[in-house]
């Protein structure tokens, strides 16, 4: 897996700072500046922008939070995937428009998940994975039964 990312244009640009991406940015409505990082697993070797965050007190504390990092996302990509079931499938289109698509359906989970009046019809009580004392139980996201 190692050797697919690093064949990637995203590769080459972080290894030659190509992105544009400052060192440190505060995060929004805060001042302490942070670091950019990129949420990956083992497979996938970044260099320069996953040791930046080589601060982290302790090993576990840092695999623990990259995981649940990774969980979050999965979680949205799993039922924004139920929602909009074009993403669950290659799209036969040009990556410019694929692109256009995966953006539209970003902003409709943002705007459905925001809106008080639609916010419990798309996703109601249930519908994400809770931990509880280190127990995770899995939301019905992962059934499609709430569709």
């Amino acid at each position: 897996m190692v050797g697919v990312f690093k064949n990637t244009s995203l590769y080459e640009r972080l290894q030659n700072n190509m992105l544009q991406l400052s060192d440190y940015e505060p995060l929004p409505n805060r001042e302490k500046l942070m670091p950019y990082v990129i949420v990956a697993d083992d497979a996938f070797s970044l260099g320069r922008h996953n040791e930046v965050i080589s601060w982290s007190t302790s090993k576990r504390i840092f695999n623990y939070r990259t995981s649940r990092a990774r969980r979050i996302v999965e979680y949205v990509f799993g039922i924004m995937s139920a929602i909009f079931r074009v993403l669950r499938k290659p799209m036969l289109l040009e990556p410019e428009k694929a692109q256009k698509v995966v953006l539209a359906g970003i902003y409709l989970h943002n705007f459905l998940r925001n809106s008080n009046t639609l916010k419990n019809v798309y996703t109601p009580r249930g519908i994400f994975d809770s931990e509880d004392s280190g127990q995770v139980s899995a939301g019905s996201w992962r059934n499609d039964r709430y569709i």
